[in-house]
């Protein structure tokens, strides 16, 4: 049998706690060619939170 998993969406205060970031760098980040594209529930914008986080991943630098 196969599990069936939910999908997981983020808020932009969300993905500036994941990435240690304030809520305006990740609004730019949000807009950034390449980032993820938000889904809309209603007017809220909610990015799956697996596409964010293979992102971060592949453009991210770690801090030194």
């Amino acid at each position: 049998m196969t599990e069936s998993r939910q999908p997981v969406y983020v808020s932009i205060k969300q993905i500036a706690g994941m990435t240690g970031s304030s809520v305006s760098s990740a609004k730019r980040d949000a807009e950034r060619a390449g980032f993820p594209d938000p889904f809309y529930f209603g007017k809220r914008k909610r990015w799956l939170r697996n596409e964010v986080e293979a992102y971060n991943a592949r453009c991210r630098r770690p801090r030194s």
